[in-house]
């Protein structure tokens, strides 16, 4: 037997919170993995939504 223990219990539950700036340092577009074609469905994407990106 291991030595980790589990312990389980009810989860809290958070409602999203509306914030001025989001940063992430994973994004995954799939079918875009290179940079250059990345950036650029990125960006229309963003624009798509009303995003302004910096």
């Amino acid at each position: 037997m291991g030595k980790n223990t589990i312990r389980l219990c009810i989860p809290d539950i958070c409602l999203l919170q509306p914030a001025e700036k989001l940063r992430s340092r994973i994004v995954v577009i799939r079918g875009y993995e290179e940079p250059e074609t990345f950036l650029v469905v990125a960006q229309r994407q963003l624009e798509q939504l009303g995003i302004q990106a910096m």
